[in-house]
């Protein structure tokens, strides 16, 4: 099973969530990026979504599709890097990731 959504989906996510605001995150450890959706000035709550495929490595594209993501909530860009700089410091200050393994060996 698939769990990418296309860009199409992920613009109707965008007109469903209007209060959220859409950025580039990359998760530690696996530099893996992918589109984070976080409530205004809340960013104790994020929502990760998978880059679409046709999106790796076209960083001009994808930054297009976040600017149409938050447009489409009516948040101009300013307001975008206002929420990635919360963000950031929230970020800063949780424990790095870890590696747990549960179960029989």
């Amino acid at each position: 099973m698939n769990m990418e959504l296309t860009i199409d989906e992920l613009l109707q996510v965008a007109g469903s969530k209007r209060w959220t605001i859409w950025t580039v995150y990359m998760i530690p450890g696996t530099a893996q990026q992918v589109i984070s959706g976080s409530p205004l000035c809340t960013p104790h709550v994020e929502r990760f979504y998978s880059i679409p495929g046709d999106l790796l490595g076209e960083n001009d594209r994808l930054a297009d599709l976040l600017r149409r993501m938050n447009q489409i909530g009516g948040w101009p860009p300013e307001i975008a890097n206002h929420q990635s700089q919360l963000l950031e410091k929230f970020r800063s200050g949780l424990p790095s990731p870890t590696v747990q393994y549960v179960g029989q060996a």
